[in-house]
């Protein structure tokens, strides 16, 4: 099994802005040995909504990503937040008097390339009625090791 595990690939992704990436890419260089390094300029959306809104009869934020997964998105994640208000003022909380409120703010984030993000907001901007959607640049780093470095298989065989 650990045998097995070793030769897994593993894969760091990470978003920061471009100074930050270009500070880190020597570093990030020196580390990958056998792998690959891709810098990509993407963008993110983030979309911000109350839990209390729905899609014929769904609610919209679980809607929203199932319309994303089926178009194909890399991806999307749901936050949900505790408290809030968006432009008409109307606060958005968790907990209202100890008990659960049923309408906590929620962001949706999605991070893919420009041209799918640019699909994805028309998608949205079909889907929410009341809410805010957020475009930013972002740029994004994924590296990938096809298989550990010789010094770390090393390390682990002393280990053992």
């Amino acid at each position: 099994m650990e045998a097995t595990m070793q030769s897994l690939p593993v894969r760091i992704e990470f978003v920061e802005t471009r100074e930050k990436v270009q500070e880190l890419l020597p570093t990030l260089y020196g580390m990958v040995v056998d792998g690959m390094i891709d810098v990509q300029d993407t963008r993110m959306m983030r979309i911000f909504l109350g839990e209390a809104h729905k899609w014929h009869g769904e609610p919209l934020d679980d809607a929203i990503v199932k319309k994303l997964r089926m178009e194909d998105m890399a991806g999307a994640t749901v936050y949900r937040g505790i408290l809030g208000f968006g432009a008409k003022r109307h606060t958005h909380e968790g907990q209202s008097f100890g008990h659960l409120a049923h309408d906590c703010p929620v962001m949706i984030s999605i991070t893919d390339s420009a041209a799918k993000i640019a699909e994805a907001v028309e998608i949205v901007e079909g889907m929410l009625q009341d809410g805010l959607i957020v475009i930013s640049d972002v740029e994004m780093i994924r590296l990938a090791h096809t298989s550990p470095t010789t010094e770390v298989k090393d390390a682990r065989t002393a280990a053992r």
